[in-house]
């Protein structure tokens, strides 16, 4: 790397460290200074895209997260950071494509696989929305919360041993998780009452969905078994500030 570059990489990484701080405005004003000398950073545009979407405006993080993804659309953070975006937007239909394609630059990236299961449940896209959650949960084999989303899926698909299955393992995972053993119960209690008759025999229809997952959410608690509604949705939380390899191990994106 040419001294000039170093330098200007190292002014980007001040910048990083005060963003990583909460410094918005500080960092900001790094990035754009890094953007003044070489308009074609990568990072620093998909930075700066990123603090304008957690400052909400959305309509220019989406501007420059895909003029950064013009730079270099090899990076699944990007691509991910772009489809909550479009989500925040209530642009659905172009927020499943950059999920895709954040899975595409990188099929162990674990965060994009939660946000497309999560947006093809709202879909009612169920077995779809399940392959990701699978997908998610094989790459976070302790993460309690897939395990019981997985359960959710099932439930809703009337699919009660896959579903007692999958919340016995977030049970075994987690069992002080909220509402666990209140499902795990609800399951078995079809298991007990309809043997498999319901495995193969899913809701047609939107209606039928929303009437089925209503029924799997609440019917515990209606039943007085101590539970409340498992989050189906993922949590959306704050843009990534991490490139494919770093976001797997939660570390601030590198050089």
């Amino acid at each position: 790397m040419q001294p000039a570059a170093a330098a200007l990489q190292s002014r980007f990484r001040e910048g990083l460290a005060l963003h990583r701080q909460g410094d918005l405005a500080a960092a900001e004003r790094i990035y754009r200074e890094v953007r003044a000398q070489n308009a074609g950073h990568f990072d620093a545009t998909h930075m700066l895209g990123v603090i304008a979407l957690q400052r909400r405006q959305t309509a220019e993080g989406i501007a420059l997260v895909e003029e950064a993804i013009a730079q270099n659309d090899r990076v699944a953070a990007a691509h991910n950071n772009l489809g909550k975006a479009w989500l925040d937007f209530k642009r659905p239909d172009k927020a499943l494509p950059c999920f895709e394609r954040a899975i595409a630059c990188d099929p162990d990236f674990t965060e994009a696989h939660i946000q497309r299961a999560g947006l093809l449940r709202r879909m009612h896209r169920l077995e779809e929305a399940l392959d990701s959650y699978r997908s998610a949960a094989a790459l976070r084999l302790d993460d309690a919360e897939l395990q019981r989303n997985c359960g959710n899926l099932f439930s809703i698909m009337r699919r009660y041993d896959e579903a007692f299955a999958a919340y016995d393992r977030a049970y075994r995972l987690d069992p002080d998780m909220p509402g666990i053993d209140g499902f795990r119960t609800y399951a078995k209690m079809h298991l007990c009452e309809w043997g498999n008759r319901g495995r193969n025999r899913a809701p047609r229809g939107v209606g039928a969905i929303r009437q089925s997952e209503h029924a799997a959410l609440h019917l515990p608690r209606l039943l007085g078994l101590a539970c409340r509604p498992a989050r189906l949705r993922p949590r959306l939380g704050e843009p990534q500030l991490s490139s494919r390899r770093a976001a797997l191990a939660g570390r601030a994106l590198p050089a």
